[in-house]
């Protein structure tokens, strides 16, 4: 199980909460955008993850170079240059009106997806290195739980504040309660005609406004984990002394004792 006391490691816990915040902005920002590119405009699914591919070549040609970087100024260089990169992307992307094309959201993913290749790699490394050898497995196990939070919460937090601005903005412009962008394209796309049309655009802009809000929080959330990192991930410390094998050791410690205290008796 988790030993908690890894966690008084302000390096390790720094480098944890650092990887969540990125996967936090990562998850949010693909899920908003791979909506945008569909429903706001109009690519097929296809078309949208062709159109997409620039950032992730960004983020494959970024994390070796991040991981260099450490190597060379240390942990804390490519993890502030990462996450002030993802804060720089988020807040260019929240940015976006309805007339924005798809020239603004692949710049800001690429900077987005750029920002989180430098940082991801050196904050997997320091975290890693703050652990013995032994506990190799543990370290990997909480980076992948880390990861998995980060993704799950900037899903669930970035799509609920879209989602809530969505509804409010489409009520306010008198289409009534709407569940989703996606059946309001629907409604539209029924309705026909003008109506139908100025649904259309209604929906596509209130959805950009909700997805801005949504990035934004994002971006203060990257803010916040530029502080820690700056706080936690400064200058290296030494790896802690508990290991895994402090138990196994222990043990013999507690039979070599017992073994001498029995020669004593037999004495």
């Amino acid at each position: 199980m988790l030993p908690l006391h890894l966690f008084r490691n302000a390096r390790f816990t720094g480098a944890g909460l650092t990887i969540t915040v990125l996967f936090f902005a990562l998850s949010g920002v693909v899920f908003l955008n791979s909506q945008i590119l569909q429903i706001v405009l109009g690519y097929s699914p296809l078309a949208a993850g062709v159109r997409a591919l620039p950032s992730a070549a960004a983020l494959a040609i970024f994390s070796p170079l991040g991981a260099t970087l450490a190597k060379r100024a240390g942990t804390l260089a490519p993890v502030a240059l990462g996450l002030a990169a993802v804060t720089g992307g988020l807040a260019l992307f929240a940015t976006a009106t309805a007339a924005s094309g798809y020239g603004h959201y692949i710049l800001a993913m690429v900077i987005v997806c750029a920002g989180i290749g430098l940082a991801m790699s050196a904050a997997t490394s320091a975290s890693m290195q703050e652990l013995p050898p032994a506990m190799a497995g543990v370290g990997s196990a909480v980076n992948d739980t880390t990861r998995n939070m980060g993704s799950v919460l900037g899903v669930a937090v970035m799509g609920s504040i879209a989602a809530s601005v969505f509804g409010s903005r489409m009520a306010h412009l008198g289409h009534g309660t709407t569940a989703s962008v996606g059946a309001a394209v629907a409604a539209a796309h029924r309705a026909g005609g003008a109506y139908g049309a100025s649904m259309l655009h209604d929906a596509a802009s209130a959805f950009v406004t909700g997805a801005d809000r949504a990035v934004l929080a994002g971006a203060i959330a990257t803010l916040v984990g530029l502080l820690i990192a700056f706080r936690t991930l400064r200058a290296a410390r030494p790896a802690p002394q508990v290991t895994a094998e402090e138990p196994a050791e222990a043990l013999v410690a507690a039979e070599a004792s017992a073994e001498a205290l029995a020669g004593a008796v037999r004495g």
